[in-house]
């Protein structure tokens, strides 16, 4: 059974009661549409590029706004495609929510093996896509190529998944 360690001290909680505070304050604010869909395409745009980057994307966020506004950039085809498919991911995620939300369900292992496919769509072959790895794999910083971490053995990821999903204070 996964059991996260953590401590919940004084200064998590102040914390917490401080991002609940700012939750409440956006959420009731009064904003105009316009606004809105601009600070969401911001937003999109900064989470796809960030997202991709971490992971060795090379375009900046001008190359991801266009990419995502379906203009031709000069990149590789693995690069704009990772973009498109973090893009569907938040899709995918995005409308998920909202069904999970207005049925009380908890994501499953069957949205994150989706997600994954996704992920990965027209860049791993069909038949890894939306399954779990087979092999050992390794995490390298990909300027120095130096390995930064090992995940755990391919033959423990399923127990493993599964275990975090059952864990009670999963959402």
């Amino acid at each position: 059974m996964f059991s996260p360690k953590f401590t919940i001290t004084n200064k998590i909680l102040a914390d917490i009661g401080r991002i609940e505070a700012a939750r409440e304050i956006i959420e009731n604010a009064p904003l105009v549409p316009a606004y809105e869909a601009k600070f969401r395409q911001e937003a999109i745009i900064r989470t796809v590029h960030h997202g991709t980057h971490i992971e060795g994307n090379p375009l900046d966020t001008g190359e991801v706004k266009a990419v995502l506004e379906g203009k031709e950039i000069s990149a590789k085809d693995r690069d704009i495609q990772e973009i498109l498919n973090y893009r569907n991911v938040l899709k995918y995620i995005d409308k998920g929510q909202r069904i999970k939300e207005s049925k009380s369900q908890r994501i499953s292992q069957k949205d994150l093996l989706a997600i994954h496919k996704l992920t990965v769509e027209r860049i791993l072959g069909y038949k890894q896509a939306g399954k779990y790895r087979k092999t050992q794999v390794v995490v390298k910083n990909f300027k120095t190529h130096q390995v930064s971490f090992v995940p755990p053995k391919a033959n423990v990821v399923v127990s493993l998944t599964g275990d975090f999903f059952d864990f009670d204070g999963f959402v």
